[in-house]
């Protein structure tokens, strides 16, 4: 068993990744694309939202049970401080996945594949910034330990 909590955190970041990943492509390659690519660029940003709330519900769960053993304070409180800190990457999600992801397609235009290239480097990086700073947010503050 994995004993040391930044590992264990980076582990169920990496998963929380994964899904979000995962969702992101499938929204974008099959559900907002046709024979041209996405229709409008509004939808992958969209799509990178859907992606968020269910790669960070999973994150959350992960990092409730396993990661920090945070089963002491009622879920429900935790669930408030996570919506707010969720809200907060929210924000800075979308400020830093439009950014990367036009950076990005500005220097990949008219490679094939361009926008799941583009969409997934993007993806990477937002991803990696927040989990670092996620990890004072869930430690500090939504799972913090309580001593008596």
């Amino acid at each position: 068993m994995v004993k040391n909590e930044k590992l264990r955190y980076l582990i169920s970041g990496i998963i929380g990744f994964g899904v979000d990943l995962l969702i992101l492509l499938f929204l974008i390659e099959v559900i907002f694309n046709d024979s041209q690519g996405p229709k409008i660029i509004s939808l992958i940003y969209s799509s990178k939202l859907i992606s968020s709330i269910i790669g960070q519900s999973v994150s959350f769960t992960i990092n409730r049970y396993w990661t920090f053993n945070s089963i002491t304070e009622h879920v429900y409180r935790q669930v408030v401080k996570m919506i707010m800190i969720f809200m907060l990457n929210i924000f800075i999600a979308s400020i830093l996945y439009s950014l990367y992801f036009d950076v990005l397609d500005l220097l990949l235009k008219g490679e094939q594949g361009g926008n799941s290239l583009t969409a997934t480097i993007s993806n990477f990086a937002t991803s990696a910034t927040q989990m670092i700073l996620n990890f004072f947010f869930y430690k500090y503050f939504v799972f913090r330990q309580k001593y008596i």
